[in-house]
């Protein structure tokens, strides 16, 4: 999401753009750190599936 001042950004104009562009970079940053940790649980978990499979088959399950 950006915003456009037209013309010259006045101060309070300039601020509120400013906190604007800050709180969408805050739910970015959490939507993508969220989506982080789910990508890395995902991976251990076939990690640890993997592992249980070549256990089973060792022990002839």
């Amino acid at each position: 999401m950006r915003l456009r001042c037209n013309g010259n950004p006045s101060g309070s104009n300039a601020r509120m753009e400013l906190v604007i562009a800050w709180e969408v970079c805050q739910v970015m940053s959490k939507h993508i750190l969220k989506r982080i940790l789910r990508l890395n649980l995902e991976t251990i978990h076939e990690a640890q599936a993997s592992k249980m499979d070549a256990f089973a088959l060792y022990m002839g399950i």
